[in-house]
């Protein structure tokens, strides 16, 4: 049996209400800004001519409100998946940077030398993401196997743990939530 290739998109939600603030909002639902809308606009103009077969996202608002936005052109529903959804950052949720690392210094500190194994209390750490958001594309991809080739991209809705973390710059760069 011939195997096709699944084309997957890996699609972070717009800019939030608190990206600005460069506060920790991983599992706290924050709205998709004014700003965060656009940047899903134009990102769905990119992709309207891509052959979408399934859009799948995390349930909370942010990035239901995305997915909803990227899969119009498309005239297709938006799937939610839990396992998609994003990172706790636990007793850190909706502080900024600059507060984790006065109020919990030796969390910052822990978390600067290796953010994927390193979980803030109550929260969870990018090895503990991926582990419950890798079963859940892996079955995505597997269900779409099947389909013509030419259809069998998807969009999942998550920030990939290994890139999220290492690639956030330090405050005053670019902001993320």
């Amino acid at each position: 049996m011939k195997m096709t290739a699944t084309r997957v998109f890996m699609v972070r939600h717009g800019a939030t209400v608190v990206s600005a603030e460069d506060r920790f909002a991983g599992a706290s639902d924050v709205e998709l800004s004014h700003e965060g809308r656009e940047q899903t606009r134009r990102l769905a103009e990119r992709l309207s001519h891509e052959q979408i077969a399934a859009v799948y996202t995390s349930p909370l608002g942010r990035t239901l409100e995305t997915a909803k936005i990227l899969a119009a052109p498309h005239s297709l529903e938006v799937q939610t998946r839990d396992g998609l959804r994003e990172i706790s950052h636990g007793h850190w949720e909706q502080m900024t940077r600059h507060e984790v690392e006065e109020k919990f210094p030796d969390e910052a500190a822990e978390w600067e030398k290796d953010p994927y194994t390193f979980a803030p209390m109550g929260g969870e750490s990018g090895l503990a993401v991926t582990a419950r958001a890798l079963p859940v594309l892996i079955e995505l991809v597997r269900h779409s196997q099947g389909d013509d080739p030419a259809s069998t991209k998807l969009i999942a809705r998550i920030r990939p743990p290994t890139i999220s973390r290492y690639s956030r710059p330090k405050a005053g760069g670019t902001k993320y939530c």
